[in-house]
């Protein structure tokens, strides 16, 4: 589909895969359906689209702006049915997420999270949602945890009162957040880095590498939700069985895990992580370097040598 734009800046469809709408830099959105690439709606103004959103019922779709309040369109009448006005001075949305039964709104300035009821127009909760500005929202399949994404953390949230339930400390979430259907695991990417962390606790499980910088990542929505899929800038899309969790085979996914343990300065996780690199591939030359690193860190002078 030609969506006409200047220069794209973000693309998102309906559940249904009739319409899909793209927008750009240049504040218009086009709305095109699917199967003949027609355009049936244009909005062309003043605003810099940030984010766009279609509703669960694919019969509304939200736009979140950093010049204006969000605001709520009705996609057959192409017209504007809300303006969701925050209660303080808050005046800006950046991005909008609907909740699965449609009824909430989430969104953000900077990073503090806002939560409207739809029905009433009204804010319903506002809380911190992640440290730095949130650039990531997603709610759990259930509708009662918000997730948030930013440069520093990924925070889960209570949606109905804005309770902290976890938080992630990332290297970065520019690749994308999601929640796992069952609620249970949480995946952020940054670079080429994905991590798999535990949505109760915070605590990380492990680290993938997909080899190319991720622009989208995501669970699957099969009943199980246990594959983790990433859509990488090199055209390739990276599919990892979740359910394996700690049986990892290949020697790569042990390095990157590594490496995120010496980066959080956990010495004693980096170096059995390295070292389950170097069992699964004897020839794994930057698990060697790595792990020699460490055991220098430690004067196991003896060790670092037989490992260079």
């Amino acid at each position: 589909i030609d969506v006409d734009l200047f220069v794209p800046r973000g693309v998102t469809l309906t559940s249904n895969k009739a319409y899909v709408a793209a927008w750009d830099q240049e504040s218009v959105i086009t709305v095109r359906d699917c199967q003949s690439g027609d355009e049936v709606w244009k909005i062309d103004s003043n605003d810099q689209w940030v984010s766009v959103a279609f509703s669960p019922d694919c019969k509304s779709i939200a736009l979140g702006s950093s010049k204006s309040f969000p605001s709520i369109w009705d996609l057959s009448k192409k017209t504007k049915t809300q303006i969701l006005k925050a209660n303080t001075n808050f005046s800006s949305s950046r991005v909008v997420v609907f909740s699965p039964d449609g009824k909430s709104l989430a969104t953000n300035e900077s990073g503090t999270i806002i939560v409207y009821d739809l029905e009433s127009g009204t804010e319903r909760c506002r809380f911190d949602g992640a440290a730095g500005s949130v650039t990531h929202l997603a709610f759990s399949s259930d509708g009662k945890r918000i997730l948030a994404g930013g440069p520093y953390t990924v925070q889960l949230s209570d949606a109905g009162s804005g309770a902290t339930i976890s938080r992630c400390s990332v290297t970065g979430s520019e690749g994308g957040i999601d929640i796992s259907p069952d609620g249970r695991r949480i995946v952020s990417a940054a670079g080429p880095m994905v991590s798999l962390w535990d949505a109760d606790t915070g605590s990380e499980i492990l680290s993938l590498n997909a080899e190319s910088r991720i622009a989208a990542v995501g669970f699957s929505r099969d009943p199980d939700g246990k594959r983790i899929m990433a859509a990488c800038i090199d055209g390739t899309i990276r599919i990892w069985d979740s359910a394996s969790e700690d049986r990892m085979d290949d020697a790569r996914d042990w390095q990157a895990r590594g490496v995120v343990r010496l980066r959080n300065e956990e010495t004693e996780l980096a170096i059995s992580a390295f070292t389950s690199a170097i069992e699964t591939d004897p020839k794994n030359a930057d698990s060697y370097r790595n792990r020699a690193f460490l055991y220098e860190r430690r004067r196991e002078t003896d060790k670092a040598i037989e490992d260079l």
